[in-house]
C-alpha cells in the first residue's frame, strides 16, 4: 500500500503537522514525513521537531537557500523523484491505485 505523505518545510508546518503525525502514529498508518530542507538551520527548523516531539523526517529533500522560485522548483523535482521511487516499490495490483 502506498503511504500517506506529509510534506513540510517551515516552522508553521511543523506545528501544523505535529498532531497529524501523532494521529497517524496512533492509527498505525503507513505514512511518510518529508521535509523540504529549505529551513536547514537548527534555530529555523530542527528545534521545532524537538519542541513539538516530531520525529526526524523520513526524507529530507535538502532544498537549501534560493529564491522562492528556485526553492519551489527543487521541492517539486524532489517530490516527483520520491513519488516515482515509492510508486516503483508499490504493489502494481493495488486496487486503490487510480493510475
Amino acid at each position: 500500500m502506498k503511504p500517506i505523505m506529509g510534506v513540510g518545510g517551515s516552522r508553521p508546518e511543523v506545528i501544523k503537522l505535529s498532531p497529524v503525525i501523532e494521529w497517524l502514529e496512533r492509527l498505525g498508518a503507513n505514512y511518510l514525513f518529508v521535509w523540504s530542507g529549505q529551513h536547514y538551520d537548527y534555530e529555523l527548523g530542527r528545534i521545532f521537531f524537538e519542541q513539538f516531539r516530531v520525529a526526524d523526517p523520513d526524507e529530507d529533500l535538502r532544498v537549501g537557500s534560493g529564491t522562492h522560485a528556485e526553492q519551489t522548483a527543487r521541492i517539486m523535482v524532489g517530490l516527483e523523484r520520491l513519488i516515482a521511487r515509492i510508486k516503483k516499490k508499490a504493489d502494481d495490483s493495488d486496487p486503490c491505485d487510480p493510475s
